[in-house]
């Protein structure tokens, strides 16, 4: 199925694959990158979806709304309705809603990571029989991705300069103008952060990154701050703590397995 609706806007469309054979399927929500201002499902690359496929994995891809039409937490209620769409519409798909991963490259994977530590977002109250549904997920997988949009978390790891990256303001609605530490703001980049809604009973997670952990110096670019493996090890210092697996990878440490085989080994039946 192609360009699905679970909204009323345009981006609020997913795209899904069903492997071979009787379901129903494990699922893989992917979720782009962009800094949240742009990019689309379609960046979903082949070869990763015909891996899962291949793996008896069913794939969603899904657009979001885009600042600066939006702020935080919109993308991120954006997915959460998607995937509780794809859970009231399971039986129809061939879904099992019981074993669903999320998956995200950038600003996806923050997504991911996010929807995968925050406590659940379904009213079962709810007259609208979609928002019934959970939002929660069985395993997280994140490629180049933010654990953290906190500015001054970032900095105490060692990644400082995070809030003069042209995303920033733009994600928390912020002029030009406007100062960046006020208590207000120091409570949204809490809330809009994973790892303060990480607790001992949440999904394990795999995280890789193409950078290798190198020292941050006044010439590093900003994209690589943004995309630094040390957000991936400070989640997995974390994790840890709690008893929680993590997986993270970059380059003189590969993981074990590639991210597509971690995830059908946490999707198994």
């Amino acid at each position: 199925m192609a360009d699905e609706p679970y909204g009323r806007h345009p981006r609020q469309v997913l795209d899904l694959w069903l492997p071979r054979g009787r379901g129903p399927h494990p699922l893989v929500v992917w979720i782009h990158g962009g800094g949240f201002a742009t990019g689309d499902k379609e960046r979903l690359a082949v070869d990763r979806r015909e891996r899962l496929l291949g793996a008896g994995i069913a794939v969603a891809a899904v657009n979001y709304r885009l600042t600066p039409e939006v702020a935080f937490p919109a993308a991120h209620l954006d997915v959460a309705r998607a995937l509780q769409t794809l859970r009231h519409r399971a039986a129809g798909w061939g879904i099992d809603p019981q074993r669903v991963a999320g998956l995200g490259h950038s600003a996806g994977g923050g997504i991911a990571l996010w929807l995968g530590f925050h406590d659940d977002l379904a009213r079962p109250g709810a007259a609208d029989p979609v928002a019934r549904h959970s939002t929660r997920l069985t395993a997280v997988a994140a490629l180049d991705s933010q654990s953290s949009y906190d500015p001054f978390l970032a900095a105490a790891i060692g990644l400082p300069r995070l809030h003069l990256h042209p995303f920033f303001r733009p994600f928390y609605g912020l002029g030009t103008d406007q100062p960046f530490d006020t208590p207000e703001l120091r409570r949204r980049y809490r809330e809009a952060s994973a790892v303060t809604w990480l607790t001992a009973d949440d999904p394990p997670v795999w995280t890789g990154y193409r950078r290798p952990d190198l020292e941050i110096r006044p010439a590093t670019k900003l994209r690589d701050i943004v995309h630094h493996p040390r957000f991936g090890l400070n989640l997995c210092r974390r994790m840890q703590a709690l008893g929680l697996e993590c997986v993270v990878g970059f380059p003189g440490r590969e993981p074990a397995l590639r991210v597509e085989e971690w995830l059908a080994t946490k999707l198994a039946p």
